[in-house]
């Protein structure tokens, strides 16, 4: 049986769509892990490394209490530990969309949520109930390239169940941001053809 802000130099924009648990909350993006097959304690994901504790997958019927969602991860595995996934992915700076599924544990009665870090600063999910589900969206800005971790909140009470990851999708929306020394650079250079134009005029 399955065992019982700091925002220096980031601008966050959230806001929270609510879904009922059945609902799809995101594309179904662990479907192609394990062979289509649920497992207890997995390792081997294609875009993230469990980086602390373990995670179970779980889904299409095996502990799946979130029907209709595929594959999805219960991010406090069946070793007795809260897990974190890091994503393989090495962001490079520039500001990013970020929009995650996520749901309380597979029980109800129970609640629990996640911390999704950037290194530069962070964004909580705060508890949510159990089969619940939610996506959310939000914006940073990485000033370095940074990967993205996704750990428990540890708030179940009980280290075999966590919070519910169905995906999380990181979108690029701008380049690089200019650091203030090349934006003064930029400046003068445009102040310097600005002055070469005129000079040619007369």
């Amino acid at each position: 049986m399955y065992k019982s802000l700091g925002l220096a130099s980031v601008a966050i924009v959230l806001f929270a769509l609510s879904a009922p648990a059945s609902a799809t909350v995101m594309p179904d993006q662990f479907n192609s892990e394990n062979g289509g097959s649920g497992t207890l304690n997995y390792y081997g994901f294609a875009d993230y490394n469990v980086t602390s504790g373990s995670v179970d997958l779980i889904g299409n019927g095996y502990y799946d209490n979130f029907a209709g969602n595929g594959l999805y991860v219960d991010m406090a595995g069946s070793t007795g530990q809260f897990g974190a996934l890091t994503t393989k992915t090495v962001y490079g700076p520039g500001l990013y969309h970020v929009t995650i599924g996520l749901g309380g544990t597979i029980y109800d009665g129970t609640a629990d949520g996640v911390l999704v870090d950037w290194g530069t600063s962070n964004w909580s999910s705060g508890a949510l109930a159990g089969l619940s589900s939610q996506t959310f969206d939000f914006d940073i800005t990485l000033d370095a390239a940074s990967a993205i971790t996704i750990s428990d909140l540890a708030l179940s009470g009980n280290a075999n169940i966590g919070a519910t990851l169905f995906g999380m999708t990181v979108e690029q929306t701008q380049g690089a941001v200019p650091e203030p020394l090349t934006l003064s650079l930029m400046g003068a250079g445009l102040a310097g053809i600005g002055a070469l134009r005129r000079r040619r005029v007369r």
